[in-house]
């Protein structure tokens, strides 16, 4: 429930209560009063609330989308790893 740094400062229950747009109105609020009263301590203009990314992956595959994906046959097939059922060497 801590704000993460990859989600622009937003909790995951955020994202995951969509929660975003709402917190974020609250966010910017807060920003354009201060601006309104401080014009003078933002050199860059006014403050905009950063959003969290769009989508978020682990090991992409940029060449093709998800739906994309999933929709290829054999695709996402699941190769079992190969086991060695021999006996351990024992040492003694």
């Amino acid at each position: 429930d801590r704000p993460h740094e990859g989600l622009a400062l937003f909790t995951p229950a955020d994202l995951f209560h969509d929660r975003v747009p709402t917190v974020a109105a609250v966010r910017q609020q807060a920003l354009t009063e201060h601006y309104t009263r401080h014009p003078e301590r933002y050199v860059k203009g006014a403050p905009t609330v950063a959003l969290p990314p769009a989508a978020v992956h682990i090991n992409p595959d940029l060449a093709m989308h998800a739906s994309q994906l999933l929709a290829t046959s054999g695709a996402l097939t699941i190769v079992p790893t190969p086991v060695d059922t021999g006996l351990p060497e024992v040492v003694t």
